[in-house]
């Protein structure tokens, strides 16, 4: 399997519609001025075939959870509340998560997450 992208994540397919439920809330305290915080707060819900797998839950979780960081990192940086260097080097933990975790899906499932990620050789 090729190295996933960023691109790959956010187009993936989180599954179908169906009645289980995966959460994802990621929040980010930023310093506006001193002594001034804000909290950046992004939720997200996806609905799930019930009996999904745990790896395919757990992938789709990890995804979801992903996309909702990134997507507040980037207005973070338009904010300038970060950094590019700051921005970059948390893309590439992210993309470096996601790698693991796609490594870790197909060593508990034997296949590839091609349900997830339209990654072509």
């Amino acid at each position: 399997m090729k190295a996933l992208t960023m691109d790959d994540i956010l187009n993936s397919k989180l599954g179908a519609e169906g009645s289980g439920d995966i959460r994802v809330i990621f929040q980010k305290k930023t310093a506006v001025k001193q002594f001034e915080p804000e909290l950046i707060e992004v939720e997200a819900t996806l609905r799930v075939e019930d009996g999904m797998s745990g790896p395919d839950r757990m992938l789709a979780a990890a995804t979801l959870l992903t996309q909702v960081e990134y997507t507040c990192f980037v207005q973070l940086l338009a904010k300038k509340q970060v950094t590019p260097e700051e921005f970059n080097a948390r893309k590439e933990e992210l993309l470096g998560a996601m790698q693991a975790l796609t490594t870790k899906y197909k060593a508990l499932t034997g296949k590839e997450p091609t349900d997830f990620f339209d990654l072509k050789q």
